[in-house]
This record gives C-alpha cells, structure tokens and sequence, in this order.
C-alpha cells in the first residue's frame, strides 16, 4: 500500500513538472521599444522640447529679475531708503513668485510627462497582448527584471516590427 501511495505521488510530482515546463515564458524590453520605435520617440522629442521650453522661459525670467537687481543696486544711493526698500520688497515678490511658477511647471510637465508616458505604455501593450494571444504565450516579463535568458525568450524586436506596423 505504502508502494501504490508512493508511485502516486511520484507520478503526481513528475506530471506536475512537465506542465509548468511547458509555460511559454518570454521577456521584453519595454525601455528599448520607447526609446526606438516611431511613437515613442515622437513623444520622447515632445518632451523634450516642452522641458526646453520650459528652462528657457525661466531663465528669461530669472536674467529679467538679474537686471532689475543690478539697476536697483545702482540706483541705492540716490533714490530715498523708502523708495530703495519698496523696490526691493518688489524684486522679493517677483523672486517668490518664480520660484512658485517654477514649482507649477515641474509640477505640470511631471503630469505631462507620465500622461504621454502611459499612453505609449498603454499602445505598447496592446501590441504585445496581440503578440502573447498569437504566439501562445503564458507570461512577458520587463527585461529590466531578468538577471539572465536566452536570447531566444528576448521578443523585443518582434513587438518593435508589430509596433510600427501597427
């Protein structure tokens, strides 16, 4: 009886090895299609020039605020103390309120760029849902997470030929 329990179990053990075996598992690399294919690096040049925009609207900003300081600075002899320090409780609230633009455009363009960044997620991974249902897959993993594969189980280029035919 102990023989029969122990061949069952062993049988058991075997069969459930062979079905995990046959789990089709490949890994992608999700940086690599945005940064190569067409709709992310459309979006990558966006943000790029949104982030330009953004520094060179500030440091216009800032020279403004420089050059008002400096003819302040130039002007502080002649003009009366009243005068001096209501200039400079000015050049203060423009200082302040840079400073808190610039924190609502970091703010904005983070917003921004996660809502672009998630919409090529989002179409990148309808390509590959496309992909797994074709190919049978069972599980895509993010290259990033793999410590070492075979090139074989590496679909990245696959899914980066689907995503520009798409």
């Amino acid at each position: 009886m102990k023989k029969y329990l122990l061949i069952i179990f062993i049988l058991n053990f075997l069969n459930n090895n062979i079905a995990i075996a046959e789990n089709n598992t490949v890994f992608v690399d999700i940086e690599f299609l945005i940064q190569n294919s067409t709709i992310g690096k459309n979006i990558l040049k966006k943000l790029e020039n949104k982030d330009k925009e953004n520094i060179q609207f500030l440091r216009d900003r800032e020279q403004n605020i420089r050059k008002a300081e400096n003819e302040l600075k130039k002007k502080q002899n002649i003009i009366s103390k009243e005068e001096f320090d209501k200039e400079i409780n000015l050049l203060k609230k423009q200082v302040a309120d840079l400073k808190l633009e610039k924190n609502n455009m970091v703010k904005d363009f983070t917003d921004f760029k996660n809502k672009e960044l998630s919409s090529v997620v989002k179409n990148i991974n309808e390509v590959i849902q496309n992909y797994m249902k074709k190919n049978s897959i069972d599980i895509v993993f993010d290259k990033k997470n793999i410590y070492i594969g075979k090139n074989s189980s590496d679909i990245t280029a696959d899914i980066l030929k689907n995503i520009e035919g798409k």
